[in-house]
């Protein structure tokens, strides 16, 4: 039986696992779903994330460097979705083109794997002269698009490690981007951890839905997700103790 497909970009340290459905094992199956579920609420933390701050630059030709009252990062990956820059960005990546640096937008990497899979797909969805409606091309709609889709890509398209891998780069790159901007997640409580004088340390703590762990900014204490119920319960203790 053939490994899963996906697995070595979820689990890169892992041996991939055998699939009951070839080629994508059921974990993986449901962790793309997830991912791609994820991207238009991270998204939606772009316009926040656009603020002023230091370290922000906008390449400009001749190699030099202007300063811009916006993160950059946000503002590329923001931006509206245009298929053709793909090559130019590949040049950069590749170390071809100095002045095309920079994250590729979301609504890009959508509309080009939207169009993608609606060429593999006109034989199916496509009407009586072979032409498939797409969806507008906003990040809420794409990704209900490849969702409705998403089973069948994983049953069938040649790229889905691919397309998994772009996803999972595109949540990386707008969680990211949202925490720089002061997006540190949902709350959390506060710290329950005991200092070295017997007090307890009371931070504020967040819980960043993509990662599974909690941690502390002013002691680093952590909580891996599996310990979260053990943290709710400390919480609870020392709030009784006050």
């Amino acid at each position: 039986m053939t490994a899963c497909l996906i697995c070595p970009i979820y689990h890169p340290t892992g041996q991939p696992r055998l699939p009951h459905f070839p080629p994508c094992c059921d974990s993986c199956r449901t962790r793309a779903r997830t991912e791609l579920a994820a991207i238009p609420e991270a998204y939606a933390l772009m316009p926040a994330a656009m603020v002023p701050g230091r370290g922000h630059y906008e390449r400009v030709s001749g190699g030099e460097r202007a300063g811009v009252p916006l993160n950059v990062s946000a503002v590329d990956l923001s931006m509206p979705a245009r298929p053709g820059s793909r090559p130019l960005y590949a040049r950069g990546v590749l170390g071809l083109d100095s002045d095309q640096v920079g994250d590729l937008s979301i609504p890009t990497t959508l509309d080009t794997w939207v169009r993608d899979w609606a060429d593999l797909l006109r034989p199916t969805i496509g009407d009586r002269d072979g032409r498939v409606h797409l969806p507008d091309a906003n990040v809420t709609s794409m990704v209900a698009w490849l969702l409705t889709w998403l089973d069948w890509a994983l049953d069938y398209h040649p790229a889905i490690d691919q397309f998994c891998a772009e996803v999972n780069e595109s949540l990386r790159s707008l969680r990211g981007v949202a925490r720089a901007g002061g997006y540190h997640g949902e709350k959390a409580g506060k710290c329950p951890a005991e200092l070295r004088d017997e007090t307890r340390c009371n931070t504020q703590l967040y819980v960043d839905p993509y990662l599974d762990r909690i941690t502390c900014s002013r002691c680093s204490s952590a909580w891996p997700r599996v310990k979260w119920l053990a943290l709710r319960a400390a919480q609870d203790e020392a709030s009784e103790a006050a």
